[in-house]
């Protein structure tokens, strides 16, 4: 194995490499925080506070609300329907009846926001009520109702009933398997080592908390600083090779680079005193592995969510510890100074729900996957509940034959110390402040972290948003290039 093309200097392989991967790899770390009832009925309870505390404002909205319903009902609305699939049927625009109902449906919606916008409220309060009426506007959409959507009324028609029947079966099994989630995929269609992740390697070490691949060259020639790529720990780590032509692996051992991939075990309740520190020593203990087996002294070390955070205070400790191990260090779909009112889950973050939230894991000696689905969810319930839902309990389709699909339902569990450390340190923020958090002894200051750095951000991820992964400019030492793509 010829180790001739050297690089001349410090380059990120995966400039190109991870931009392409991205569509597929976009999906941040899952916010581990359970949705609080009472942070909701909260935020319910302060629109209707403040809605009567500005009766003027209220009352505005609720008049021009009434006028719509009054234009709709005369046939005299015009509304630009949703930009999404659920109303491309013709019959929606056609009918009087299905036109009626999507238009008072969009009223409603437009209205609502339009006196949350009006009360004039702080912008933590306005995100948790905004989140509060997404639930509720996908909730009435009439696409959901079997009297309501002409297509379901149609199967309802020819099947004389039966894909209703049929749905009330596949309801059933869903909240006795799934979790109550409806099945958004076929899972008999997939098997990891047989149609995902097929690119060959080898496990070249194993501990109780992960096994690092060495994955087979696929040309004559590599390039000197081997590549590890270190997947989020709520995820299968087979993200970075889901199949042939979708796989950052195989495109990566393409292009003359040595791969290695962390694939973390899946914790039960035997490992619930594994913890951050745990983590982040699982990555230097596969990069001296790396190190060793390819005889190179440093390498690339790429990350993706919550794997990007790992590496990032792995590459901080071998700093703060004067070892140069870190080559360049690519992070994606990774926030170094998340504010709660970039995402929904970070406005319904309080105290009170992070003391729920350990009592709840400490209970249970680990967080189930099945909460991380839940959660992952009601981010996008028009698409991921209710659009899912209608075609597979109303319509009666198949799943989803999506490997992406499968990866994001084929989540992990995390172990109760972890779960704790993660939570602390998404409340508290630390990372912005150099010596705020400590791991393995070694206080966390990135400034220090003098290697080139490369962020990537998803325009489209709906966790991380792109522009709160732009902050991470100035954070770094070293040369850092930030790159947002869709």
């Amino acid at each position: 194995m010829a180790n001739n093309q050297q690089p001349a200097k410090s380059v990120n392989p995966l400039h190109t490499s991870a931009r392409e991967g991205a569509a597929s790899n976009s999906s941040s770390m899952v916010p581990l925080l359970p949705y609080s009832t009472e942070e909701i009925r909260g935020a319910l309870a302060l629109f209707i506070r403040q809605a009567a505390y500005q009766p003027a404002k209220f009352l505005s909205s609720a008049a021009r609300l009434a006028a719509d319903q009054i234009d709709i009902l005369g046939g005299n609305s015009e509304y630009e329907l949703p930009a999404n699939s659920r109303f491309d049927d013709p019959r929606w625009k056609e009918r009087g009846f299905q036109r009626r109902l999507l238009h008072a449906w969009l009223s409603l919606d437009q209205r609502s926001h339009e006196l949350l916008e009006a009360l004039e409220l702080d912008t933590l309060d306005e995100r948790r009520i905004e989140f509060l009426l997404k639930q509720i506007s996908s909730g009435l959409s009439p696409a959901n109702f079997v009297v309501c959507n002409p297509e379901v009324n149609d199967r309802t028609l020819t099947t004389r009933g039966k894909n209703l029947i049929q749905g009330l079966g596949r309801l059933w099994r869903d909240f006795r398997d799934n979790s109550g989630l409806p099945t958004q995929v076929d899972k008999d269609l997939f098997k990891v080592g047989e149609n995902l992740a097929v690119t060959p390697g080898n496990v070249i070490y194993r501990n109780e908390v992960f096994e690092l691949i060495q994955y087979t060259p696929a040309t004559t020639e590599v390039h000197r600083t081997p590549l590890l790529l270190v997947p989020s720990f709520i995820n299968r780590g087979y993200i970075f090779d889901l199949k042939p032509g979708r796989s950052l692996v195989e495109n990566m051992l393409a292009k003359g680079h040595s791969v290695f991939l962390v694939m973390w075990n899946n914790p039960g309740v035997e490992h619930r005193h594994l913890g951050i520190d745990d983590y982040v020593q699982s990555v230097l203990t596969a990069g001296e592995a790396v190190r060793d087996v390819s005889r190179s002294g440093k390498f690339n070390l790429t990350g993706i969510c919550g794997g990007a955070q790992l590496v990032a205070l792995a590459a901080a400790v071998l700093q703060g510890r004067r070892k140069r191990w870190v080559n360049t260090l690519t992070l994606i779909s990774f926030v170094v100074d998340p504010q709660p009112e970039d995402t929904d889950p970070g406005a319904l973050c309080t105290e009170a729900v992070v003391k729920l939230a350990k009592r709840q894991v400490r209970k249970q000696q680990l967080y189930k996957a099945s909460s991380l689905n839940w959660t992952m969810n009601l981010l996008q319930p028009d698409r991921l509940l209710w659009a899912t839902g209608v075609d597979y309990y109303l319509l009666g389709k198949d799943p989803s034959a999506s490997e992406v699909m499968y990866w994001m339902n084929h989540q992990v569990n995390v172990a109760e110390k972890m779960y704790c450390d993660e939570i602390d340190i998404m409340f508290n923020n630390p990372l912005p402040e150099p010596g705020k958090l400590e791991v393995l002894g070694v206080p966390i200051d990135l400034g220090k972290l003098k290697v080139d750095n490369y962020h990537l951000a998803p325009y489209y991820d709906h966790v991380m948003p792109w522009h709160s992964i732009y902050r991470n400019h100035g954070f770094f030492g070293g040369n850092s290039e930030i790159v947002v793509t869709n």
